[in-house]
């Protein structure tokens, strides 16, 4: 598999919108459908609208091959998708790496003081337990 180039090597958000009379239920299914799929790389994020059918997933891909599965929007191919690279997340670490800076910059706060309150929580301690 070949590695990305420089420009390509960054997180994609993905934001897709279901057709018009698409129900919560059969849009939640086959955008689960679209970020399940392993070709895609590593899934940072994902999570479905509250207020429209469709969702928004953060991937990183590796590879061309990773991004190219990013873009076939075979589960979802009837919807309003749009899939944008960022500037400043390059890859899983530049993510991280912008959530802190954001927060520091705009928020005086640390991203790991939230992910140490995270793990306290009890989403935090009922995600520790799962098995990877």
């Amino acid at each position: 598999m070949a590695g990305l180039t420089k420009r390509d090597r960054r997180c994609w958000l993905v934001n897709a919108y279901a057709p018009q009379g698409t129900t919560m239920r059969d849009a939640n299914d086959a955008w689960n459908e679209y970020v399940a799929d392993t070709a895609r790389g590593p899934l940072l994020f994902h999570d479905h609208f509250a207020d429209t059918p469709g969702g928004t997933a953060l991937f990183a891909p590796d590879t061309e091959a990773e991004l190219a599965a990013v873009k076939d929007l075979r589960p979802v191919a009837d919807w309003d998708v749009r899939i944008h690279p960022l500037i400043f997340a390059e890859g899983a670490l530049g993510f991280l790496f912008q959530c802190d800076y954001t927060m520091i910059g705009y928020r005086k706060r640390r991203l790991p003081d939230l992910f140490a309150k995270y793990m306290a929580s009890d989403a935090g301690k009922k995600n520790a337990a799962r098995e990877l």
